[in-house]
């Protein structure tokens, strides 16, 4: 059991080509700090003139760019005892966007407008809606020294996202929301100490985006994805169903290896569900079924 800390957020708004696109300050930002998470709603930058051309068209304007998009940056760090005396302690807060973590009130590629007026400062810790219709897609990649992963799979689908949004006038993710922490020694944490790639920094990402399954594009972005950097050691969230990306099962079972036998000698051994009354078609592909079921 270990203690629980107050502690200190901090929001700022950055415009996507100064973070993402550049790869020294994303390495020097992620870096310094205990957590830092990016949220970046596409198409949420626009002039009245590009507003006024998608309302008429659908589409965006050649002068749009994704480099423009505001990028709502949060550094979370442990609190000091001096930071912490005269401060409110703010409580967990939900979103107020309508049932969607990208926004609920704006039409089509619009919606992405709302989340620049929400009152960020006063936000301590996000908790999503408390009633939604968006799914998720998360995969983690190791960080590099360099931070070179980082920066191809963050433009990586920024690239995808905007190609879609000028082709067909929509996006395939409503929500990009990149986090970045310390890899902890576990058999199942996402960010296992034990994958590990070279000039490893011992850190990880997590790349995850939301929209409704039935969105254009959605599924197809995190194939994709997955496809892209499957020679990097890149692996699913475990825990969500990701069955609709072919050849996933053997990627989870390269990249995790034997911490998945090791999990189940131990899940086994604590008696945990011994007759996978919780399990589905999907984790019974992952873990294999269980053995010690006495009927």
């Amino acid at each position: 059991v270990v203690p629980t800390f107050i502690a200190k957020a901090e929001n700022h708004f950055v415009l996507l080509k100064d973070i993402i696109m550049n790869q020294t300050a994303l390495r020097e930002t992620i870096s310094k700090n205990f957590l830092t998470e990016l949220s970046w709603f596409p198409f949420n930058n626009l002039t009245p003139d590009e507003e006024s051309y998608y309302n008429t068209t659908g589409k965006a304007q050649s002068t749009w760019s994704a480099a423009n998009d505001y990028i709502w940056l949060r550094h979370i760090n442990r609190a000091t005892d001096e930071e912490v005396v005269g401060q409110e302690i703010l409580p967990p807060v939900y979103l107020p966007t309508n049932g969607s973590l990208s926004g609920g009130s704006g039409k089509g590629l619009l919606k992405a407008k709302v989340n620049l007026s929400l009152p960020c400062q006063r936000i301590s810790v996000i908790f999503p809606p408390r009633w939604g219709t968006e799914t998720s897609a998360a995969f983690l990649l190791n960080i590099d020294n360099d931070f070179d992963t980082p920066y191809r799979a963050l433009n990586f689908m920024v690239n995808r996202t905007e190609q879609q949004i000028r082709e067909k006038g929509s996006t395939p993710l409503n929500a990009f929301l990149p986090r970045f922490f310390k890899n902890s020694d576990c058999y199942l944490c996402y960010s296992n100490n034990e994958i590990t790639r070279p000039n490893d920094s011992g850190r990880t990402m997590v790349i995850d985006f939301l929209a409704p399954p039935t969105q254009e594009g959605f599924y197809p972005a995190a194939a994709d994805f997955a496809n892209q950097f499957k020679n990097e050691k890149v692996r699913p969230h475990w825990g969500k169903r990701h069955d609709n990306i072919p050849g996933i099962i053997d990627i989870i079972h390269q990249t995790y290896g034997q911490l998945l036998p090791q999990f189940q000698e131990q899940r086994q051994l604590a008696y945990v569900d011994p007759c996978d009354m919780f399990m589905n078609s999907y984790l019974l592909a992952i873990f294999g079924r269980s053995k010690i079921c006495p009927y």
